[in-house]
């Protein structure tokens, strides 16, 4: 009987020592920070709504939170209010960490004092060097090996490990071959070889340079097809997509979508190509490079950051770009010339199309599929949140 009684009582005692683990290793509650509104639909709403609801399904609990609109004073003058409600937030939804989307400016609190202690990640971008205290309290996440390299030039060592953006590679994936032709043929392109572009018309996605390298390939193919996809035909700068493609004499085989899409009508628009176009002069990352890599379209981009980091084979990457550098970045103009050599070369060998394909699916589906970068962080969110992890919070260093 006291052998019994004994045996309860270390069994009881296990179970206590087990709940006790289990508490210490519960996953902690994120906040998800958008330095652009989230009621724009704009990359970072995507991308952090993403991984919202993929970290849901690991069991991480996540709030999202843009920034607040400005109040008008009585001299005209906008405060901007953004975040000034961050330790409220905090203590509301017991945060333990913050995954910051956007650039340190975007998220003044970083510099203010008195607020919680959590880690604040900023999953980062920077096209040069950034200056030590700009960003504040920080642990900088960088999407690209690039990026992470200009942290280092930096000397901040207070780092995370690179991890990217990811697309749902269950949505954006390759069509049957049947399906893929019967739409095409709904929209017209029956034997039409397809270029296709997504991104917003802004100065820096060079959709001019795109426009002048489809004109040079189609007076070569005449069956050759411009599919852009964007979010207006004539952007705040002035850059007039329509009337760019009638300058170039190839308007009638250019169509440009500005509709809002959802994620399957925009696999859908991926799936119409042959090859997908970046022209960018650069690039953070470039989303729609994995996005038209999971649907199985061949890329093809300059050797810049973001895409030239991402795309895994070189067979489409662009030469002959001039490099311009600006205040410290790194900046590329496509040659059109070039571009739209490479480009017919590529349009007349299937082969190389199809295991480019082939290449870019693999490749998505296993770096960028956004399954794999919630399970990343996750596993960062946790280290940094152990209590016997045996190192310093904090503290991760790059190892590129």
């Amino acid at each position: 009987m006291l052998y019994l009684l004994s045996i309860l009582l270390s069994l009881k005692k296990s179970a206590g020592k087990l709940r006790t683990v289990n508490e210490n290793m519960k996953t902690p509650v994120v906040l998800l920070l958008s330095g652009l509104k989230l009621e724009q639909k704009t990359s970072f709403s995507r991308q952090l709504r993403l991984l919202a609801q993929f970290l849901n399904k690991r069991g991480v609990k996540t709030h999202l939170k843009g920034p607040g609109i400005g109040s008008t004073t009585d001299n005209g003058v906008v405060e901007q209010k953004d975040f000034e409600d961050i330790s409220e937030l905090i203590r509301e939804t017991g945060a333990a960490a913050a995954i910051l989307l956007g650039y340190p400016d975007q998220f003044p609190f970083l510099h203010m004092e008195n607020i919680p202690s959590i880690p604040f990640f900023l999953w980062a971008q920077f096209s040069r060097p950034p200056f030590l205290k700009s960003i504040g309290t920080s642990i900088p996440v960088p999407l690209t090996e690039k990026t992470g390299t200009f942290l280092i030039d930096s000397d901040i060592r207070n780092t995370g490990p690179v991890i990217p953006h990811g697309a749902d590679t269950s949505v954006f994936t390759q069509m049957q071959v049947k399906e893929r032709n019967r739409r095409r043929n709904e929209w017209g392109l029956k034997n039409r070889f397809v270029i296709g572009a997504i991104g917003a018309n802004t100065l820096r996605k060079r959709f001019k340079s795109i426009i002048e390298t489809f004109a040079r390939f189609y007076r070569q193919r005449q069956e050759g097809f411009l599919l852009i996809k964007t979010d207006r035909a004539v952007s705040i700068d002035g850059i007039d997509l329509q009337l760019l493609a009638k300058k170039s004499g190839a308007q009638k085989a250019v169509k440009i979508i500005t509709d809002e899409l959802t994620d399957h009508q925009l696999c859908r628009v991926y799936n119409m190509m042959d090859i997908y176009l970046n022209l960018s002069e650069w690039e953070g990352f470039c989303i729609p490079v994995i996005e038209a890599m999971a649907c199985g379209i061949p890329v093809s981009a300059q050797p810049i950051q973001g895409p030239g980091e991402i795309i895994p084979y070189k067979d489409l990457i662009i030469p002959g770009s001039s490099v311009i550098r600006e205040e410290g970045r790194v900046l590329y103009h496509a040659d059109p010339d070039a571009a739209s050599r490479l480009l017919l070369n590529a349009s007349q060998n299937p082969l190389l199309l199809r295991n480019l394909s082939e290449k870019g699916k693999r490749e998505a589906e296993k770096r960028f599929d956004i399954r794999t970068v919630a399970a990343q962080w996750e596993k960062l969110i946790l280290k940094i949140n152990s209590p016997d992890k045996g190192e310093a919070p904090g503290l991760f260093f790059l190892n590129i």
